[in-house]
């Protein structure tokens, strides 16, 4: 920011405070404040959506009107599904976390999703405090899953497969592939696919 600052580039900045905020006070370049209640991180949906949002309006990319509602929409209703306080048969990190107890988690996942897998490892990592696996196909189909079958215990494990009808077939192809052989093994599995 300071740099930009010299260079007197115009800013602007999506923030929900801290030293942004403090930052934009200090050198009087516009912020968009967001008040979601938790860190930064955990509002990385609404704040894309705000960035795609403001790119539209300056005319760098071109999304409707209705797209961006229909998309801060869903973001909300997400939100609303995933809060603390509704119970765990209707919210499913309530009812992933609980499936993984004290097991180790694998996340496989591939292409544009792996940023996702990251973010869970993330969270689990800052928020749980336990190490997560990572794999990527189509080399954790080769290599990775290799391990996997020679677990003594499955129950201390589990895998979370994250994938997209929407990307090429032969990934999804290396995705059964994991998901066949991780049930072979007796490690419970979850399967999040995005439509």
């Amino acid at each position: 920011v300071k740099s930009a600052v010299a260079k007197r580039a115009k800013i602007i900045a999506i923030s929900t405070g801290g030293e942004l905020g403090s930052l934009s006070r200090q050198y009087k370049f516009m912020l968009i404040p967001i008040e979601y209640g938790a860190e930064g991180r955990g509002a990385i949906g609404i704040i894309i959506a705000l960035l795609i949002g403001l790119l539209n309006k300056i005319d760098i990319v071109d999304i409707s009107n209705q797209v961006q509602s229909e998309t801060i929409l869903s973001l909300q209703q997400g939100r609303e599904r995933l809060k603390p306080d509704i119970n765990l048969q209707h919210n499913l990190a309530k009812q992933v976390v609980d499936s993984i107890g004290n097991k180790q988690l694998i996340v496989i996942s591939y292409g544009t999703l792996m940023p996702v897998a990251d973010r869970i490892r993330l969270n689990i990592n800052q928020n749980l405090r336990k190490p997560v696996i990572v794999g990527e196909i189509p080399d954790f189909s080769h290599n990775g899953l290799s391990g996997l079958e020679n677990i003594q215990n499955p129950d201390n494990y589990f895998v979370i497969l994250l994938g997209s009808l929407k990307d090429h077939p032969r990934l999804q192809v290396h995705m059964n592939t994991c998901r066949n052989i991780i049930k072979s093994t007796g490690i419970p599995s979850l399967t999040l696919e995005i439509p």
